[in-house]
Formats: C-alpha cells, structure tokens, sequence
C-alpha cells in the first residue's frame, strides 16, 4: 500500500485525521472526487463519491473526466447529502443520549 506523507512531510498522518471537512463538502449536495484514504472510506464510497489513488493523475483526470455526465454528478451529490444526514450534530446527539 502507498503512503502519502501529510503535515508537511513529517510522516503519514492520513492513519489519524478526521473528515471533518468531508462533511461540509457532503452537505454541499456536490460530487466529492477524493483520496482513496481508510479514514475517508469510514464516510465515503463508490455510491456518494469517486476514490482514487491520491498518486495517480490518470485517475483524478478521469474522475474529472466522468463528471463532465450531469445525470451521474447529481446522482454523486444527492447521495452524498444524504449519507452525510447521519454524521449531523444532531444525529449523532440522539445516539449518545
């Protein structure tokens, strides 16, 4: 597995980052492209978002590529917005309690 050295080349930390900002690009409705990184994959998959591998450029043109298609990027974000009404403050407050 490739390792990609965040935090300005002080080592991986891809291991301990949170998806914070995840979230607000969820919410956002719009068609997330993102680094196929394990943190990223506990919110994001195949159905709300394209994962590709944070080192290949052939991949990210391609993604790029795919959302050119209106029907699937629609379908990328209305996905997204929903899955991400289960990480809401809110929801998350109601489980704890």
């Amino acid at each position: 597995q490739k390792v990609v050295a965040l935090g300005g080349g002080k080592g991986n930390t891809s291991a301990y980052m949170s998806p914070l900002k995840i979230f607000e690009y969820m919410s956002s409705k719009k068609a997330i492209i993102s680094s196929d990184l394990p943190v990223l994959r506990e919110v994001l998959n195949d159905n709300n978002a394209i994962l590709v591998d944070p080192e290949n450029y052939d991949e990210w043109i391609n993604a790029i590529e795919e959302l050119k298609n209106k029907t699937y990027r629609d379908k990328l974000g209305n996905k997204a917005l929903k899955d991400f009404k289960k990480y809401t403050w809110k929801v998350r407050a109601s489980e704890l309690i």
